[in-house]
């Protein structure tokens, strides 16, 4: 999976102009009074103007020759302050992954990582610089529901799971030429940055299995709110289904539920309403049937 393409916001346009293009070199590829694109390798990220009184920022990633990480890290170095984590360090070796990286901030407190991945051959011997960078190959997407929005990118881009097993705070979604890096909302980001995970607007543009394909934050909330009708539906057909049944019934109760009938009878906790049940199994109410509807 190639990212060919990421629009991200920013409510510091022309900071991260000077930024880009004069601190990091990139070349400027469009300018307008709105957005601004560079060209990274083989990538394009473009910011667009945020809203007014919005400042959402990113993670990204672009990857660096395998064999460049010093080089590449000194050349940040004489541009922008790296990010320690809690002892120090600015360099990191991630084994699962067999890759080396160091993170800094632009103006607009994007987190930005060079990565050098090691599983790729494009080691260079040319002296590095803005030119040595090859692609856009990491992109944060933060949410609140991480396995359903990692099933949603990769029913739409046809990509894997990248070395890890499914959990409800990060996945990464693709390979090691473009990844979505998955995580729940809150979640702080590496390496010690004390900045918690936030959504944000994004689109892309990449190259998949199956040609080129768009994605976007707002297709995801659209997915998502049609997963969420799906799954009350759900839960809406098993409790109609169960309502005779107090042990399975109870099974799709949370820990801290609270029940009230059409009586006002109302009973708390997830134990309480399977005794309720039981009992009122032994009376005529077990004839009673109700049917239950959604609506939105």
């Amino acid at each position: 999976m190639r990212i060919h393409q990421l629009w991200v916001e920013t409510h510091r346009l022309d900071e991260v102009l000077e930024f880009y293009s004069k601190v990091l070199e990139l070349p400027v590829l469009e300018r307008t009074d709105d957005a601004v694109t560079f060209q990274i390798g083989a990538s394009k990220l473009t910011f667009e103007q945020a809203e007014a009184g919005e400042r959402p920022f990113y993670h990204f990633a672009f990857n660096i020759p395998s064999n460049q990480l010093a080089e590449a890290k000194a050349w940040v170095e004489r541009r922008a302050k790296l990010i320690q984590d809690g002892h120090g360090r600015d360099a990191f070796h991630f084994e699962n992954w067999n890759v080396d990286a160091f993170y800094f901030y632009d103006p607009a407190g994007n987190i930005a990582e060079f990565i050098a991945r090691h599983t790729l051959d494009n080691r260079s011997n040319e002296t590095f610089s803005a030119s040595s960078l090859l692609c856009i190959s990491e992109i944060g997407i933060v949410c609140d529901d991480v396995p359903a929005t990692a099933k949603w990118l990769q029913r739409q881009t046809g990509a894997p799971l990248y070395h890890t097993e499914v959990n409800d705070s990060f996945l990464p979604v693709g390979d090691e030429h473009g990844l979505f890096i998955v995580v729940k909302r809150g979640r702080i980001w590496f390496p010690d940055t004390g900045k918690a995970a936030e959504p944000a607007p994004f689109r892309i543009a990449l190259f998949g299995s199956d040609g080129v394909v768009h994605i976007s934050s707002e297709e995801r909330g659209d997915y998502m709110a049609q997963e969420y009708k799906r799954d009350i539906r759900q839960v809406i057909a098993q409790a109609e289904a169960f309502q005779n049944d107090p042990e399975r019934f109870n099974e799709l109760l949370i820990p801290d539920v609270v029940v009230t009938n059409v009586a006002g009878l109302r009973v708390r906790g997830k134990d309480e309403p399977a005794r309720v049940m039981r009992a009122a199994m032994q009376t005529p109410v077990a004839d009673i049937i109700t049917k239950l509807h959604y609506k939105e």
